[in-house]
Formats: C-alpha cells, sequence, structure tokens
C-alpha cells in the first residue's frame, strides 16, 4: 500500500509549549482526525515518535506516528499496522504513510531502535500458526533504509516465549534501559487483565518473565490499571505513570466507560498509587499517552469511539504538588 492523504484540521503544536500558569488538568482538548477520512476504519494504540531518534526511520517529518486498527472492528478486515507523518504533534497536519503489515488481527505496534536495527512489536490473534492457540506478542525487525511501509521486515517470532498457562501475551510495550529491556505485557484475557514484566538481555530479541504487577490496589475502587498504551516515566526523582484506569466488571457496557488518571509508580514496571483522575473524570475508550524526558508537556490521544482521535497535552509541572 503506497496511499497518502493529508487530514488538515486545527492549530499547530510545539512539544515544549507550556501554558502559564500551569493549567491543572488536560487542555487543548480537540477532535483532529475521524477514520472515515482514512484508510483505517478505526484508531488503537496510537503513538507520537520523534524522526531524530530513530536513524533507520526515512521521514521527512519531525514526527511520526504508529497505530493499527483495532481487530474487533469487523470490516473491512480487522487489524493491520499503520504509520503515519506530522511536523505537530496535534496532528494538525497529519498524513498517512502506508499499511506496515497485516493478517492475523495484527494490532497494537510498538518501535524501538536498537543499534542500527528496527524491533516493531505487535500481536496477534490465536489463528496464526505458531500461536499456540492463544493471542501472542509479535516481532519483526529490520535495518530500515525505506519508508516503514516499503522496508523489508524479518519475522523474529514471539519474544515472551509460548507459556502455557498465559492464553494472551499482547498489548506489550517496552521501555529501553542502560543494560536490558523491561516490557509490561498481559499474560490472559478477560477483565481485570492480569499484567507481568519481563525482561531481555539479549538486545530485545527474547524476554523472560520477571515480575507480576498489582494494578488494582492503588486505583480507584473498582477498576483496574490498563498498563498497554499508558507510560511509566521519571521526573522530579520520582517514577509516574499516566494512562486508563478500566472497570473490573468484565462486561461490554463498560467498553467505554475508562478514565485518564495520574499515578505514582514503584519503579518502572512497578505498582501504581492513584494520584489524581485527569480530563475531569470524563469516561472515554481509550488514552495513549507519549512523555518525551526533555519534555513538560504529557501528549495524550484519546479514542472515543474507536473511529475519532482526538488530542489534548497535560503540564507536567503538576506533578510537584504530589510528591
Amino acid at each position: 500500500m503506497n496511499h497518502f492523504f493529508s487530514a488538515l484540521m486545527g492549530a499547530s503544536g510545539v512539544v515544549n509549549s507550556t501554558p502559564d500558569p500551569v493549567s491543572p488538568d488536560i487542555y487543548d482538548y480537540s477532535l483532529r482526525l475521524n477514520a472515515s477520512n482514512l484508510a483505517t476504519n478505526s484508531f488503537y494504540f496510537f503513538r507520537p515518535y520523534r524522526t531524530a531518534n530513530y536513524s533507520a526511520v526515512v521521514n521527512d517529518k519531525d514526527f511520526f506516528f504508529l497505530y493499527s486498527r483495532d481487530h474487533d472492528s469487523g470490516n473491512p478486515p480487522p487489524g493491520g499496522l499503520y504509520w503515519g507523518k506530522g511536523n505537530n504533534l496535534d496532528l494538525s497536519d497529519f498524513e498517512e504513510g502506508g499499511l506496515i503489515l497485516d493478517g492475523n488481527q495484527a494490532e497494537t505496534p510498538i518501535l524501538l531502535q536498537l543499534g542500527n536495527t528496527l524491533f516493531l512489536y505487535y500481536h496477534t490473534d490465536t489463528s496464526e500458526t505458531g500461536n499456540n492457540g492463544k493471542q501472542q506478542t509479535r516481532l519483526v525487525t529490520s535495518p530500515g533504509g525505506n519508508l516503514l511501509h516499503l522496508n523489508t521486515w524479518t519475522d523474529e517470532g514471539r519474544p515472551l516465549g509460548i507459556v502455557g498457562t498465559n492464553d494472551h501475551t499482547g498489548y506489550f510495550h517496552p521501555y529501553q534501559r542502560t543494560n536490558d529491556i523491561i516490557g509490561t505485557h498481559i499474560t490472559k484475557g478477560g477483565l481485570p487483565q492480569p499484567w507481568e514484566t519481563s525482561i531481555s538481555t539479549d538486545g530485545g530479541y527474547t524476554y523472560t518473565r520477571h515480575e507480576v504487577i498489582d494494578v488494582i490496589t492503588g486505583t480507584e475502587t473498582g477498576y483496574f490499571a490498563q498498563l498497554s498504551d499508558g507510560q511509566y516515566f521519571e521526573k522530579y526523582n520520582q517514577w509516574w505513570w499516566i494512562g486508563t484506569i478500566h472497570p473490573e466488571a468484565d462486561s461490554a457496557i463498560f467498553d467505554a466507560d475508562k478514565k485518564l488518571i495520574l499515578a505514582k509508580a514503584s519503579k518502572l514496571g512497578g505498582t501504581l498509587t492513584q494520584q489524581a483522575i485527569l480530563n475531569g473524570g470524563a469516561e472515554n475508550l481509550r488514552h495513549s499517552v507519549r512523555v518525551w524526558d526533555d519534555s513538560n508537556i504529557a501528549q495524550i490521544y484519546v479514542t472515543n469511539p474507536k473511529t475519532s482521535l482526538y488530542h489534548a497535552k497535560y503540564d507536567l509541572r503538576n506533578l510537584q504538588q504530589y510528591i
């Protein structure tokens, strides 16, 4: 697929633009993209990346974005990993890039560059040969050198391994550290989701189970933290997490009853202690969060419903009141 579509909405955005005085909640919340105008039929796991941090990625804009269809979204065939690009994080100049890969309801892409190699993690459904009848995290790698959808990708298998008691290892979110890579992921389907960390010491190809994460105790009663598209980050000598909490009840009526919170974290990949409910407590479908170490702004992307993508910001100077 080599399809480009420019969706122009709203005003420009800057990484470190902060309001004064500090806004106590998210701000500049606005609808930015509608899936009906794009090649996708839904938005899932939307995440921005700085082009300057990825020398193997060919992109003529300051940022690129990875996202997928939700694999339960119906027609056209569900799943598929996509990318787009733009100079503004608020998506005011967003352009579609293309379809990187699909098949077996592929979803939830997340990209690392380790050395000169691109590592693209995602997960597929129970139908894929080699998945042992489960949803499993998958990995493909590439030396890059071309547009993301035109790169040659090598199948590296299932980096989390096949564990008999785990019926779903998806929603993997890796974080690169000095001597290893740690990632969060679920281990079973259904609600509330059980979460664990796994660690790689071979450069991102294989991971070993590390710790179970308590995602219930420190959050609002009746909810659990959905670690997948939130983010752990360190600021003011404290670990934090901003992301989605989800009702514990396993019922479709709660599909859009999720809230955005700020929490302290015991460590990277550690337990959470909720500090504040953001977005005025509004209930939405999903919240994707991106924080860079050199920025005072968290970028928030909200889907509600799956066909609509909103953008907002959160001023991280607010964290000082919780120290």
